[in-house]
């Protein structure tokens, strides 16, 4: 298992972060640290190095050729820069991904004050069976994922009812306050109907939500008629 980190400027600044993480890691046994200017320029660390400086660069992206016809779908709870949290992340990812047959391809991103999973889930997009698999594995992380306190920062469209269905502290008053603000700003339901999971008052309870039982897409019962 490897380790990639990006450290940024000021220069004096990430040699004090490099040292630190240099000697926390030298704590674990068999852990050892690799000099850049050892590898060759195809390795894949140029690729990661190019990405962290802002340059765009598709290798990073060969991943998804993990199964034939690969594409992709993340599953990205935030929580806190603790271990605990981490262990209970990555083992509930593989617990479900052991479910569902699904290869783990998990990623933490750690900031200064939050960390992120960040777990691809690779299948093949002309099979029914794993397109169905990868749906249904990642539904089932979010709604384990939220029973613990964590929520996702980010997520593909047909899941976002779901999530935002996760944030749901006092009586759903974020979604509340959403919807009050989407009717004030858009009272005709034209920009972007659903998206983060707020659906304009003509369309609310209609059936245009996309949940587990409605699949990958969304056929609602027409929409409200004017002065709804």
């Amino acid at each position: 298992m490897g380790l990639l980190w990006d450290v940024v400027r000021p220069t004096t600044y990430p040699k004090y972060k490099l040292d630190i993480i240099d000697t926390e890691f030298n704590k674990v046994t068999g852990a050892r640290r690799i000099d850049p200017a050892t590898l060759p320029p195809d390795e894949y660390f140029w690729s990661r190095d190019r990405i962290a400086s802002g340059t765009p660069d598709v290798q990073e992206l060969r991943w998804v050729q993990w199964v034939p016809n690969g594409a992709h779908i993340a599953f990205s709870p935030v929580s806190p820069i603790r271990g605990a949290d981490a262990t209970r992340l990555i083992e509930m990812a593989r617990r479900r991904h052991d479910e569902f047959g699904i290869d783990l391809l998990p990623a933490f991103i750690v900031g200064l004050r939050e960390m992120h999973l960040i777990v691809e889930i690779v299948f093949d997009r002309t099979d029914g069976a794993r397109r169905k698999a990868a749906l249904d594995c990642l539904r089932a992380m979010i709604t384990d994922a939220a029973a613990c306190g964590y929520g996702e920062y980010r997520t593909h469209i047909v899941l976002m009812d779901q999530i935002a269905g996760t944030y749901n502290w006092n009586d759903g008053a974020l979604m509340k306050f959403n919807e009050k603000l989407k009717d004030a700003l858009d009272p005709n339901g034209i920009l972007a109907p659903g998206r983060c999971g707020i659906w304009p008052r003509k369309y609310r309870g209609r059936g245009w939500e996309l949940t587990g039982e409605s699949g990958e897409s969304s056929q609602g019962n027409g929409v409200a008629a004017d002065g709804f």
